[in-house]
């Protein structure tokens, strides 16, 4: 699964504290991917799901 798509998911009706659970995963699976998943979150940058 690409950061992209994972932060595609997490936008819209995803907050916190789940948010923060989810970023926290992530970058306990590969702190690279889940730094990518927080900031293409937090910048809105990526695509609404469909």
């Amino acid at each position: 699964m690409s950061a992209g798509r994972t932060a595609s998911s997490l936008l819209g009706d995803v907050r916190s504290p789940v948010l923060e659970r989810a970023f926290d995963y992530w970058k306990s699976v590969d702190a690279d991917v889940g730094r990518r998943i927080e900031e293409k979150v937090r910048a809105g940058a990526a695509a609404k799901p469909s």
